[in-house]
C-alpha cells in the first residue's frame, strides 16, 4: 500500500500546482551561450604579514579590470513549466591588468611582484608599462534554472556551479615609448597557479520565444572564484561580470 499512495500523492502535487507532465523528448534542449564582461581579481593573504599586506596594497592601487569571454554547449532537461537543470562543456578567459607611467618609476623599481624587477632593454626609458594577466579555464557549468511567465517573453534566473581546469595562464609586458614605438614580451605563467577552480555562478534576465522549439536568452552574470589561484602567502580569487546571450532548440 505504500507505494501507490506514494505515487498518488506525486499526482496530487502535480495536479494541484497546474504542472502538466511532458514527454521526455520535449523535456530536453540543446543550447549555446556566450558571455562578454569585466573580470579581476580579489587578493587575500595567507599569513597576515606586513609584508604581505603591503604587497596587496600596492597591486590593488595599480591593477585593473580585464575583458572576460565565455562560451558554452549545454543540454538542458525540464523537471516542469517552471523547474530546468543545465549541463554542459564550456571555456572562459578571466584576468586582470595594470598600466604604470613612466614618470612614477625610476631604475629598479619593482614593478612586477610576480618575478621581482624588470628593466627595460631600450636606453630610452618607457613612457608606460602595461602589464596583462590573462587565465583560460575548461568548465563543466550545472545549473538549477527558473523560469517565470507563461508567454513569449519570460524572465528566468539560474544558480550553478562550474568546476573548471585551467588549460594556460599567460602573462604580458608592454612597453611604450614617447615616440609611439612598443616592445612586448610574454611569459607562460601555467606552472604557477593551481590547476583546478570552482566558480560559483549567478544570471538572472529574459527569455523570449520565437518559435515552439526555438528561445533566445539575454541576462546579466557572474562567477566568482571559490578557490584559490595560488598556494601563496598572496594570493586570490578570480571573478567576472558581465552579459550573456544564449539560445536554446527543444528537441
Amino acid at each position: 500500500m505504500l507505494r501507490p499512495t506514494f505515487l498518488i500523492s506525486i499526482l496530487f502535487v502535480a495536479a494541484a500546482h497546474g504542472q502538466v507532465v511532458q514527454p521526455t523528448a520535449k523535456r530536453l534542449h540543446l543550447g549555446v551561450e556566450f558571455g562578454y564582461g569585466q573580470a579581476y581579481r580579489t587578493l587575500s593573504t595567507t599569513d597576515d604579514s606586513e609584508t604581505s599586506s603591503a604587497i596587496v596594497d600596492s597591486r590593488n592601487s595599480r591593477e585593473t579590470t580585464r575583458a572576460a569571454f565565455s562560451g558554452s554547449l549545454f543540454l538542458g532537461y525540464a523537471l516542469s513549466d517552471r523547474w530546468v537543470i543545465e549541463a554542459g562543456l564550456g571555456c572562459t578567459r578571466l584576468g586582470y591588468q595594470s598600466k604604470i607611467d613612466g614618470d612614477d618609476l625610476s631604475y629598479g623599481d619593482m614593478i612586477d611582484p610576480r618575478r621581482g624587477f624588470i628593466y627595460s632593454t631600450n636606453d630610452i626609458p618607457p613612457a608606460s608599462i602595461r602589464l596583462i594577466d590573462d587565465f583560460y579555464y575548461v568548465e563543466v557549468p550545472l545549473r538549477l534554472r527558473m523560469n517565470l511567465g507563461k508567454g513569449r517573453f519570460r524572465s528566468t534566473t539560474a544558480v550553478g556551479m562550474a568546476p573548471a581546469y585551467l588549460i594556460a595562464a599567460n602573462s604580458r609586458s608592454v612597453f611604450t615609448y614617447a615616440d609611439g614605438d612598443k616592445e612586448a614580451t610574454n611569459y607562460d605563467d601555467t606552472d604557477q597557479f593551481l590547476r583546478f577552480d570552482l566558480f560559483a555562478t549567478i544570471s538572472t534576465g529574459v527569455s523570449y520565444r520565437l518559435k515552439e522549439r526555438l528561445e533566445f536568452r539575454l541576462e546579466p552574470m557572474f562567477r566568482y572564484g571559490l578557490l584559490r589561484i595560488t598556494d601563496t602567502p598572496v594570493t586570490g580569487h578570480l571573478w567576472s561580470a558581465g552579459i550573456g546571450m544564449g539560445c536554446t532548440v527543444r528537441l
